[in-house]
């Protein structure tokens, strides 16, 4: 979002905790807040408190220092980390709602099992639970263009389990398809309905695997 937006002030984490009031509140008043803040599934899982402090009071804190307060929402349903995002939806003016974000800088699944498989790697990969993956630049693309209130979602275009993702990823970078191990994932991750969709989440994948080899 910072290389797309490059007249903004762009905060990191350690320069910023959203969950502390006094430095919130110590912010320029600005028309736009784009929130990219999130305590991930496992962090919320772990600390249920630090999960409602950045989903939920975050949001509600910044969104009294701006005009338009616009947040990166989710496709999860169940749990401490998708109660806590649908809660912190209710500050924003723009929510974008996305999943199985993937990208460079990443440590999650999705981002990191084509280098793992390329190191010979074995992967668990669950075959049960079915949705839409978003690679970072293309969500970045789209977010910056999205101006009007209300829920949006993006995501690549097309569905796959992790698995698909998984033997996808090997494929692309010629490692063994035997080394992806199916397993089953009781999760809830519904698709979007992202319209438009971005592009297939194969020619995205590719160009991810060809940009972060």
């Amino acid at each position: 979002m910072a290389r797309r937006l490059p007249g903004a002030l762009a905060l990191t984490r350690a320069e910023l905790d959203v969950s502390d009031p006094a430095a919130v509140r110590a912010l320029p008043r600005a028309e736009v807040i784009i929130n990219c803040a999130v305590a991930g599934v496992a962090e919320s899982a772990n600390g249920p408190a630090r999960a409602e402090a950045v989903n939920v009071r975050g949001p509600a804190l910044l969104a009294e220092r701006c005009d338009r307060l616009v947040h990166f929402g989710t496709n999860y349903v169940d749990g401490v980390y998708g109660r806590t995002k649908r809660a912190g939806e209710r500050h924003a003016t723009t929510v974008i709602r996305t999943s199985w974000v993937f990208g460079e800088g990443k440590d999650n699944f999705f981002s990191a099992v084509h280098r793992r498989l390329r190191r010979g790697e074995r992967v668990r990969a669950a075959r049960d639970v079915v949705s839409t993956v978003t690679w970072v630049e293309d969500l970045a693309e789209r977010a910056a263009q999205i101006t009007a209130a209300g829920v949006h979602e993006v995501a690549n275009g097309g569905l796959c389990s992790p698995l698909e993702f998984a033997l996808e990823a090997a494929r692309l970078v010629g490692a063994d398809a035997s080394l992806v191990e199916a397993v089953s994932d009781p999760r809830l991750a519904p698709p979007l309905a992202a319209d438009p969709p971005l592009r297939h989440w194969r020619d995205a994948l590719a160009e991810y695997i060809i940009r972060a080899p």
